[in-house]
């Protein structure tokens, strides 16, 4: 498994995030005829699917997962699928195969067991592409901690953790390493430095991801 390190402008970063993506997506559709995607919440990632609509790409061929979710309403300012589909999902055409979202309209339990089911059907084998980001304080998707369950489940519960302060739901380090490719997008100051401290040594649930053909990450500035 390969792993490499791009430290890009500023100016340049989702630019070039956007031309190594496609070329990731191009690669795989010259193997298989569809792709099952991850792709990451928060505001780091927002301009590259921005960007990512602008490409001519069969679309009606692509699953879309998410890495994790605040457990708040659909419609909250705070969840990540009205984040991305506001700009992203809602103006792709055609329309994926599909975007799987995590129900956070049941109860915790309810919605642990309907994404674990979700993922059995549709990605049994994993992931093609994964698309992620890194917290300040070293986090990946909703890990905070490395507990067992981490390792063991598939989608696991995770108590109010994070900015804003909620409860969450997210993909583990056991299922984002079924990803055949992962980009990390890294932006900002204090995650350089955390990226640092990581590569320096530190334990830190995003170090633990590791896709299964390549990890990248890409660094701005």
């Amino acid at each position: 498994m390969a792993k490499a390190v791009i430290h890009v402008s500023q100016q340049d970063f989702y630019d070039f995030s956007l031309m190594l993506i496609a070329s990731k997506i191009e690669e795989v559709l010259s193997r298989k005829p569809n792709l099952k995607i991850v792709l990451a919440g928060g505001r780091t990632p927002l301009p590259l699917y921005e960007r990512l609509i602008q490409i001519d790409l069969p679309w009606d061929e692509f699953e879309f997962f998410l890495s994790d979710e605040r457990f708040v309403p659909l419609d909250s300012n705070d969840s990540n699928f009205k984040a991305i589909n506001e700009v992203f999902f809602s103006k792709l055409n055609p329309s994926p195969r599909g975007v799987h979202f995590f129900r956070t309209d049941l109860e915790p339990a309810e919605a642990l067991n309907s994404y674990t089911e979700l993922l059995r059907k549709h990605a049994p084998e994993g992931f093609d592409l994964a698309i992620l980001g890194m917290g300040e304080d070293g986090h990946v998707a909703s890990i905070f901690e490395l507990d067992d369950s981490v390792w063991r489940e598939d989608v696991v519960f995770i108590a109010p953790s994070g900015t804003p302060k909620v409860p969450r739901i997210s993909l583990t380090l056991k299922t984002l390493n079924r990803t055949d490719h992962v980009i990390f997008l890294i932006a900002g100051q204090e995650k350089k430095k955390k990226l640092h401290e990581m590569f320096s040594g530190k334990i830190l649930p995003a170090a633990f991801v590791e896709g299964r053909r390549e990890t990248v990450w890409l660094v701005s500035g």
